[in-house]
């Protein structure tokens, strides 16, 4: 799949000012952290790069790292891959003033206890303020300058790399240093915690990204894709939902973004073929899926469906509020069946009919039109056409605005 990358940053114009006067703030020695917090694909790392950027044009010097998911075991590994580029051409500060807090940075860079006065306190030993207050001694001879770190996913970050992270939060004023963190919104992890309760604290700028409006999302075709017709702009906008990652990939590919689909099947992979079958009874119900009507389509049992449900809301497959769900994107459901084959659609979309007519004689609500793309799916055209006729002929949600002419024509 080739790759489209928007050229300019859009819909963050607001984020973007707010970027300039902390970069200004910190080279004039009033530093801090910016923190970057939203959904994945949101547009965290673009807007990182683009501060990454802006600051390199001012001749501020830039170092990025991020955790991964291994890193959580992996004590203060981002930090470490930081310092590690800052070293790479230079030698570490060699003046009397530093050497006492080297051994407090030995557990970030393995040999700085070495350095240290024979009375020096083991790695282990020091407290988050005194291992933070080291690394600020160690930045300010490394980048006198100036300095921005770009350290992202630190939903990922060890408790010890969150821990620093937070000391430094507090105390960068007086010092012409940057730090630009993304972690996920929507994922429990240290870093939130830290990051919800540094909220509003001066020297911490916290930026939440929401969906891009139409409005945005045509603006972000129009700039990868000049020149682009009508049709591929309302392709985008109903399936890309605010999403930037999901806008470029759309551009990319003429079906199924690849890389989203490839998320999805990885996290689909975790799944028991139990699990699995509840998440495909799921998506033939539609995005937004009564999750009662599971256990009887599934032919599962409801403890099993219950469990399922947890483990897909865990993975960002599914999304809960209060007593519904549904699932996180339009693309996750077509995913999912995407994945089955067209004898598995048949017999679980005829289960799921069979269970939805049991359930709701009446069909009410929008109902009708659930049962007309379950018939179609079944196989039973002449009932889909029926239904179709008796909800006035409104279109029908067929799992994708790609799909939707296919299936009207089929049920005719």
């Amino acid at each position: 799949m080739a790759q489209v990358l928007s050229p300019v940053v859009i819909g963050r114009d607001a984020e973007l000012q707010a970027v300039d006067a902390a970069l200004t703030a910190a080279m004039a020695g009033h530093g801090g952290c910016v923190v970057i917090t939203g959904d994945p694909g949101i547009g965290k790392s673009r807007l990182a790069l683009e501060t990454a950027s802006r600051a390199a044009s001012r001749g501020i010097r830039v170092v990025t790292s991020r955790a991964v998911l291994q890193s959580a075991t992996a004590a203060y590994w981002p930090l470490t891959d930081a310092l590690v580029q800052l070293l790479r051409d230079r030698p570490v500060p060699d003046d009397p003033a530093m050497e006492p807090w080297l051994p407090a940075l030995s557990a970030l860079l393995p040999g700085m206890a070495a350095r240290a006065p024979a009375s020096g306190s083991a790695g282990g030993e020091f407290s988050p303020g005194i291992r933070g207050e080291a690394l600020i001694q160690l930045l300010r001879r490394l980048a006198p300058q100036g300095l921005v770190i770009v350290l992202e996913d630190l939903h990922w970050a060890d408790p010890d790399t969150v821990a620093l992270m937070e000391y430094l939060g507090e105390h960068l004023d007086g010092e012409s240093l940057l730090c630009v963190l993304t972690l996920r919104a929507n994922r429990p992890s240290a870093a939130l915690d830290v990051a919800r309760r540094q909220r509003g604290r001066p020297g911490v700028l916290h930026l939440g990204l929401d969906r891009l409006s139409d409005e945005d999302m045509a603006r972000m075709v129009q700039a990868c894709v000049p020149g682009a017709e009508a049709e591929l702009l309302r392709r985008v906008q109903a399936s890309a939902e605010g999403i930037p990652l999901l806008v470029e990939d759309l551009l990319a590919s003429p079906g199924l973004p690849e890389s989203f689909t490839e998320t999805v099947r990885e996290r689909l992979a975790g799944f028991s073929e139990s699990q699995r079958s509840v998440i495909e009874a799921a998506a033939i119900l539609g995005r937004h899926f009564d999750w009662e009507l599971l256990p009887a389509v599934s032919g599962q049992t409801a403890d099993l469906v219950a469990e399922t449900l947890g483990l897909a809301v865990g993975r960002l497959l599914v999304s809960a509020d209060r007593t519904a769900f549904r699932f996180r994107h339009a693309l996750t459901r077509e995913t999912v069946l995407d994945t089955m084959l067209p004898p598995r659609q048949r017999a679980l979309a005829s289960a799921a009919l069979a269970v939805l007519d049991a359930a709701h004689p009446g069909l009410e609500g929008g109902l009708r039109e659930l049962a007309a793309e379950l018939a179609n799916r079944a196989g039973d055209r002449r009932r889909a056409g029926t239904l179709l006729s008796e909800s006035g002929g409104q279109a029908l949600a067929w799992g994708g605005a790609g799909h939707r002419d296919r299936h009207l024509a089929a049920c005719r």
